[in-house]
């Protein structure tokens, strides 16, 4: 996630200075240097492609000390698509985004369906809505719920009852006079 020092301040996000590189020779001696070329030239074109997905691209040479809030949650999610992981966690992938970024973000995450599996924590039920096949509620660190996402509706339909009556059941404090 990008955070207030999550990245030094000189990032150029640019796709033509990106780059990456491992620690150690990780190339095998009989890959075709053609081979490597056109990964980074794949790379590249993700990265093309995503940050003109989240409307990033007119931001492209900016640091990421100027880019906004939004801005820097998008570009995170830019970032995690890179490297065309076979899952991807995302905490909070909408979480104080303005609406149309939340759009962005959304359909992102939608146009990337099947080629990863995403997992999302997430406090907006509107985003399981949107975005997700099951949805897994959480209580007191247990699995509370483990259902499809057309299911959900009528279980936090039952819930809520459920609270209600107990509610209304508790013994109501008195007061002193």
């Amino acid at each position: 996630a990008v955070g207030a020092n999550s990245f030094d301040e000189s990032i150029n996000i640019s796709s033509s200075s990106y780059s990456s590189s491992a620690s150690s020779n990780s190339s095998s001696d009989d890959a075709a240097v053609s081979g490597s070329i056109q990964q980074q030239r794949k790379q590249r074109d993700i990265l093309d492609r995503t940050l003109d997905a989240l409307d990033l691209t007119r931001h492209r040479h900016k640091r990421v000390s100027e880019l906004s809030g939004g801005m820097k949650r998008r570009l995170s999610l830019s970032l995690a698509f890179l490297g065309e992981p076979a899952v991807l966690f995302l905490d909070e992938p909408t979480s104080g985004c303005d609406s149309w970024t939340r759009e962005l973000v959304r359909k992102d995450i939608l146009s990337r369906r099947g080629a990863c599996a995403v997992l999302i924590s997430t406090h907006h039920t509107d985003d399981v809505d949107v975005l997700a096949d099951r949805g897994w509620f959480l209580s007191d660190r247990y699995l509370e719920v483990d259902e499809a996402v057309v299911d959900l509706a009528a279980w936090r339909s039952s819930e809520l009852q459920r609270r209600q009556t107990t509610a209304q059941h508790r013994p109501q404090p008195t007061t002193m006079q």
